[in-house]
């Protein structure tokens, strides 16, 4: 088997691009778990809906919404505000 060449050694030695590579992978995850959670069980349909959060049109689209608050504090305490936020900020779902 294979060594790992990912440490917690050498994580910061990574460029931005590999480590927006990993975080991008991660967050997919989260948006499938939630999709999920959601009731959302046909295959095309999860496919679409989590391009639609994925996306890194969607992900400026998120991130201008969260900076457009006050405080960003509930968007780690209420993963459904982050929902309903979201989609909001999208318009067009």
């Amino acid at each position: 088997m294979e060594k790992s060449i990912v440490t917690e050694q050498n994580w910061s030695l990574l460029n931005g691009l590999a480590l927006a590579y990993v975080g991008d992978a991660a967050y997919e995850t989260y948006i499938r778990t939630h999709l999920l959670e959601k009731g959302h069980t046909k295959p095309n349909q999860l496919h679409r809906r989590a391009t639609f959060f994925v996306s890194a049109k969607a992900q400026a689209k998120l991130m201008h919404a969260m900076l457009e608050k006050e405080s960003t504090k509930y968007w780690y305490e209420s993963p459904a505000q982050l929902y309903a936020d979201f989609v909001a900020a999208r318009g067009d779902m």
